[in-house]
């Protein structure tokens, strides 16, 4: 069994990789318009990290030019897909400077790419921080109302 100090040294190299992505085979265009960022990534950790992208549906999806899979995600914002990118690769995600907007989009986001435990923790993370009924008043008033 990995300890945990080798646990983190993995960790810290799956970062790098995602930092420094020189050998990556997955470009990743998300947002639209002026809101619209590419992401370099590795097939093989999205493939074992997400059931979305190890799902052979995905690469009909994708246009593939010199061997490099290019795929786009309009409807996710490239701040939420950045926070993504950072779960896939070291399991972390840090919500305390994040806008509720943010946070809400990568709930969304989480859902739609299948990545439960990702999921679950915003949840229970918009859930906690939801005192007094913040959120209710900030996103669903008016909009649905009275629940």
């Amino acid at each position: 069994m990995a300890s945990k100090v080798h646990m983190s040294f993995l960790i810290e190299d799956l970062s790098l990789m995602l930092s420094d992505s020189d050998d990556h085979n997955v470009i990743i265009q998300v947002g639209e318009n002026k809101n619209m960022k590419e992401f370099c990534a590795h097939s093989n950790i999205l493939k074992a990290r997400s059931p979305y992208f190890n799902d052979v549906k995905w690469i009909t999806k994708t246009d593939k030019k010199d061997n490099m899979f290019e795929f786009k995600l309009p409807n996710i914002n490239p701040t939420v897909f950045e926070m993504i990118l950072k779960y896939i690769y070291t399991s972390k995600v840090d919500l305390t400077k994040q806008t509720g907007e943010n946070i809400l989009g990568l709930l969304v986001a989480s859902d739609e790419l299948l990545l439960r435990k990702l999921f679950e923790y915003v949840q229970d993370h918009l859930i906690k921080n939801n005192q007094h009924g913040r959120l209710h008043a900030k996103f669903f008033n008016g909009v649905v109302g009275p629940l």
